[in-house]
């Protein structure tokens, strides 16, 4: 059996950071049985990632977006999210404390956007990714 292919997408400004690290610990942590497919190990450039995305997409299960502990997101996100919602796949996203909540949508930046700061992201209600994605409980889960 194929283990589900999460991605977990996040803006570049956030590869390396400790922001990264707590919300990449607590997707682990959340689902440890899945492919958790993670950007910043695979793509050092926009380019690259532009390159790969349209033969990743089809391989994905269902996807989780981080932004900035502002929840700022840029133009690479935001395609991400646009391409997942169009493909039907279940979206959701961590909050400022990397907690998993519904997506909401975007909010508008108090400044000009740019391609590093295109959208706030707008957390909506807690949710379970185990059932968002259609896995099992977690073991020693009720």
């Amino acid at each position: 059996m194929t283990r589900p292919r999460i991605y977990a997408a996040h803006p570049i400004v956030t590869y390396g950071t400790a922001r990264e690290r707590d919300c990449l610990t607590a997707l682990r942590g959340l689902l440890p049985d899945v492919d958790l497919y993670d950007p910043a190990s695979r793509y050092s450039t926009d380019d690259g990632w532009l390159r790969a995305w349209p033969r990743v997409l089809p391989t994905l299960s269902g996807f989780v977006v981080f932004g900035t502990r502002d929840g700022i997101v840029g133009i690479g996100c935001v395609r991400e999210i646009a391409d997942v919602s169009r493909a039907g796949l279940p979206l959701a996203m961590l909050d400022h404390r990397c907690r998993a909540r519904t997506y909401a949508g975007f909010a508008s930046l108090t400044q000009a956007p740019t391609s590093r700061r295109a959208a706030v992201l707008v957390p909506g209600g807690p949710v379970d990714l185990r059932e968002l994605f259609g896995l099992p409980p977690a073991k020693g889960s009720p």
